[in-house]
């Protein structure tokens, strides 16, 4: 016991000390970029400043990322709503990259969970990934939150090849014939969704999916959720 503690110390402190480092670079890309947007702040391409103000959005996640690493992943109650709408912001882009269309439907109350942001924001963003990946272009994905008996549910929805039968009672396993490219080639770069899984049940959430082979796939992520603060 006494070694496994020892370990699980030298493990986060080197988390700790590599976020530090990460943020460093971090605020410096930040820094430098924020001189090509005033550079470019009069320049008749709109694509290029879309560009500069997309780094500017990475970065700053970037640092909210890292900061969450040297805080140990600690738990805070915070705006599901807000936290969602932000990820979004953020998804539209890779979304035009692929003509794929993206709607929401996003209460405008706020939803509150009390979870750790930094692995929630890895789940969220892998499972877009995979939306992403595996809907053709001119595709649709849409993206709902919804609050029911104290649960928060997000679920990402989208037209895509959908999961085949053979694949789905091994989906949520270490197992790396289920690993498939996406309709455009795409390689598998995202967690895995056994890496999703766990992560999702440490923050004590739920996840699961319906899927129909060449028609779509929808996965939904359970919290529990409070309507204020106070509660």
């Amino acid at each position: 016991m006494a070694t496994q503690q020892i370990n699980r110390r030298d493990t986060n402190e080197l988390i700790a000390m590599t976020a530090h480092d990460l943020r460093s670079i971090i605020t410096r890309i930040y820094g430098l970029n924020s001189f090509v947007e005033e550079e470019v702040k009069e320049h008749p391409d709109k694509e290029l400043k879309k560009l500069t103000a997309l780094i500017t959005s990475q970065c700053l996640q970037g640092l909210d990322l890292t900061a969450g690493l040297v805080d140990a992943y600690k738990a805070s109650v915070c705006s599901l709503t807000e936290l969602l709408t932000r990820q979004i912001n953020l998804y539209r882009y890779q979304a035009e990259n692929k003509d794929i269309e993206l709607t929401t439907d996003i209460p405008k109350i706020d939803i509150y969970v009390e979870t750790h942001p930094v692995p929630l924001i890895r789940v969220l963003d892998n499972l877009f990934d995979n939306a992403v990946k595996f809907t053709p272009r001119y595709g649709n994905i849409k993206i709902t939150l919804i609050q029911a008996d104290n649960k928060a549910v997000i679920a990402f929805s989208d037209t895509g090849i959908g999961i085949p039968k053979s694949f789905q009672p091994l989906l949520f396993e270490k197992n790396i014939q289920t690993q498939r490219p996406g309709t455009e080639n795409e390689s598998s770069t995202g967690l895995g969704l056994y890496i999703i899984k766990q992560m999702t049940e440490e923050l004590h959430g739920k996840i699961w999916y319906e899927s129909i082979e060449n028609s779509g796939t929808t996965f939904y992520v359970s919290l529990d959720s409070r309507q204020s603060l106070n509660t």
